[in-house]
C-alpha cells in the first residue's frame, strides 16, 4: 500500500483542495453579500426619493388648503351699535353664503363649509 510518506502527502493534497474550495465558497458568498447590500442601497435611494415626493405633495396641499381657509374665512365682525335704517338703506339686507370644498385625499374625502356674510 501507501508508506507514510505518500500517505501524508496525499493528505497534504487533499487538505489543499479542500482550501481552495472554501475559498471559492467564500468568495461567491462575498459576490452574493455585496450584490445584495447594492441592491438594498438602491431600495433605499428610490425609497427616500417617494418618501420626500409625498412630504412636498403634502405640504403643497396643506399650503393651498391654508389659502383656500385665508380666502374664504368669515370676516371678523366687530359688534357696534348701528343707527336706524334710512330710506336707501332699507331694500338692502345681509345674506349667508355657505360654500363647500371638498377635498379628496387617498380616497377619503372630506367636506369643508365655509361661511362667508355678503349683501345683495
Amino acid at each position: 500500500m501507501f508508506c507514510d510518506g505518500e500517505r501524508r502527502l496525499l493528505m497534504l493534497r487533499v487538505q489543499v483542495e479542500m482550501n481552495r474550495r472554501r475559498e471559492a465558497e467564500l468568495q461567491k458568498l462575498q459576490r452574493d453579500l455585496e450584490d445584495a447590500q447594492s441592491q438594498n442601497d438602491a431600495q433605499l435611494v428610490t425609497f427616500r426619493k417617494k418618501h420626500q415626493e409625498v412630504v412636498n405633495q403634502l405640504t403643497e396641499q396643506l399650503d393651498q388648503l391654508h389659502k383656500l381657509k385665508q380666502k374664504y374665512a368669515p370676516p371678523i365682525v366687530v359688534p357696534r351699535s348701528f343707527p336706524s335704517p334710512t330710506h336707501s338703506q332699507t331694500n338692502t339686507f345681509c345674506a349667508v353664503v355657505t360654500t363647500t370644498i371638498r377635498l379628496r385625499f387617498d380616497g377619503c374625502s372630506t367636506a369643508i363649509r365655509l361661511k362667508s356674510l355678503g349683501s345683495q
